[in-house]
């Protein structure tokens, strides 16, 4: 015997039929909708690591990062008074769009891990969401 979807294909009553070609239907419909989900990601954006080099400005603050071409840079807000060779030194990596920065300490020595995932990188503006899905925008200013 030959069964699909639970019925003798040898032995179908009309009423079989309408349940089996329901049964297809639902099938079919199932697969659809999961390939259609499925092709649905959101492909990263690329990101070129040499448009990050440079200083930027968050919007609306005076906090300032300057990420230099060879990994390294820093990270200061003149709200508090640090000028950029007092700021907060930091190491930099970038993975397809995710930046991962740490922050080092220069007291104790080590470093600070965060993950920021860039979301738009032009030459005059720079945004990312952070670990807490919070985003910030920034400002090319040299």
């Amino acid at each position: 015997m030959f069964y699909l979807c639970g019925f003798n294909v040898w032995n179908l009553t009309n009423y079989d039929m309408k349940n089996l070609r329901k049964s297809l239907l639902y099938l079919g419909v199932f697969a659809m909708f999961s390939l259609f989900f499925a092709s649905c990601r959101e492909t990263p954006p690329t990101i070129d690591r040499n448009m990050l080099e440079g200083k930027w400005q968050l919007n609306n603050a005076e906090r300032f990062y300057r990420f230099n071409l060879n990994g390294t840079g820093v990270e200061w807000d003149e709200a508090d008074q640090v000028l950029e060779h007092q700021g907060t030194p930091l190491t930099w990596t970038l993975n397809g769009a995710v930046l991962e920065v740490v922050y080092i300490d220069t007291i104790l020595g080590f470093g600070v891990p965060f993950d920021y995932t860039i979301t738009r990188l032009t030459t005059t503006s720079l945004q990312w969401r952070d670990e807490r899905n919070r985003s910030f925008s920034f400002t090319r200013v040299e």
